[in-house]
């Protein structure tokens, strides 16, 4: 069976062997060690059961406390910084989005009264600010949306019929582009501190996941050919299944009722 000594299948003469629940319990607590991929929320528990693990042994197990619980608490810190900096990002994403919605509303806006000042549509003054028409113009998102906008500013400005439109359009459709440029602003600089604080989380798990084998090394060493007690220092690195701690003996359990 994968995962158990022979020796501990054959057990003693006269003796039997483990219950199946038994060795499945053996078997969930090899030693695993963790990998840089796995989430801070599921190293973060691992580093807790080992640091605990290595107090209750005692002071022979402090050195290794004080070399291990530095890289822990940084990556902890880390990932406490790289969630802040996540949801710093959302309320720039909101005032994206509205900008984008004001921005669209002027420049339809725009085009109306362009067309009332034709007097219809397909006429002259529409056509001059709006050569390809509104959707062109509304469609896109974000920096494209601004350069879109800015171009039919320039367009407003430059062709003389449109004069009477400029009183009233000019300054409104300006202010929306300029809400939209500071937002697009603040949205970036978010967006970079997550980039950077998730590169710093990153180099974290790294670390941890280094201190955390040396750790195992030096517990090997301390404990040769002892499996068991070398386990006792560290939790299973998976997962346990739903409705089942990996520390309860299935087999204490009575079987479920009948029917």
């Amino acid at each position: 069976m994968p995962g158990v000594h022979l020796r501990s299948l054959r057990g003693r003469a006269g003796r039997r062997p483990p219950s199946a629940p038994l060795l499945a319990r053996a078997s969930l607590h090899r030693m695993q060690m963790p990998t840089p991929d796995l989430s801070s929320s599921r190293l973060d528990p691992l580093g807790r059961f080992h640091l605990a693990a290595l107090r209750r042994a005692g002071a022979a197990f402090a050195d290794l406390v004080a070399s291990f619980e530095p890289v822990h608490a940084a990556l902890v810190a880390a990932a406490a910084v790289r969630a802040s900096a996540e949801l710093a990002m959302i309320e720039p994403r909101v005032l994206v989005r509205f900008a984008e919605r004001e921005v669209e509303l002027e420049l339809r806006a725009l085009r109306s009264a362009a067309e009332a000042l034709d007097r219809g549509r397909g006429g002259e003054i529409a056509s001059a600010i709006f050569p390809a028409g509104i959707a062109a113009e509304v469609t896109p998102r974000a920096a494209a949306q601004s350069a879109a906008a800015r171009r039919v500013l320039q367009r407003l400005t430059a062709f003389g019929a449109a004069e009477p439109l400029r009183a009233e359009h000019l300054p409104r459709l300006t202010n929306a582009v300029a809400s939209l440029d500071a937002a697009l602003a603040a949205r970036a600089t978010a967006a970079q501190a997550f980039g950077q604080a998730y590169a710093n989380e990153l180099a974290t798990r790294d670390d941890f996941c280094r201190a955390y084998d040396v750790s195992a090394s030096v517990i090997r060493q301390r404990f040769p050919r002892d499996r068991e007690q070398q386990d006792l220092f560290f939790d299973t690195v998976r997962a346990p299944r739903r409705g089942r701690d990996e520390d309860d003996d299935a087999g204490d359990r009575p079987p479920p009722a009948a029917g």
